[in-house]
């Protein structure tokens, strides 16, 4: 089977909170992350084309004291501080309201028919670990 390369790629980042207004704790908070950087992704290419691996490997990272939270009454207002002075941890936002994760989605286009899909996942809190990576794999070793 030919592979072809990847011609876009989109990412995005959400911190979405249930029950953060007690006044109506059905209802979800959904904040976009800034993260990353402003350059575009490059065109990915199958393994024995690639010339650089910074063209296939590339980290982002979320920027969660950037978030955006003047529309947000609801904040609690230590959380509201942490942000403004970048001491904010993750790990705080995700134990906001009754349910707490981040949804990330990652949109792609196939390089020769445009044809495009979009996958999502969500981050709870309990998906959090800490280790140092296997090599050549994303699992963690666990401490």
């Amino acid at each position: 089977m030919r592979r072809y390369a990847i011609a876009g790629i989109v990412l995005n980042a959400r911190l979405v909170i249930e029950g953060l207004d007690k006044e109506n704790p059905r209802d979800l908070t959904s904040l976009a992350i800034p993260f990353g950087v402003a350059t575009t992704f490059p065109v990915l290419e199958g393994l024995d084309v690639r010339e650089r691996v910074e063209d296939s490997e590339r980290v982002y990272t979320l920027h969660i004291h950037d978030l955006d939270t003047t529309a947000e009454a609801n904040f609690p207002p230590e959380t509201l501080l942490s942000i403004q002075k970048g001491t904010a941890l993750v790990e705080d936002l995700l134990t906001l309201g009754t349910d707490a994760f981040i949804r990330f989605a990652v949109s792609v286009s196939h390089a020769r028919s445009g044809y495009g899909r979009t996958y999502f996942t969500k981050f709870r809190l309990s998906d959090m670990c800490d280790g140092e990576f296997l090599p050549d794999s994303v699992d963690v070793r666990k401490s």
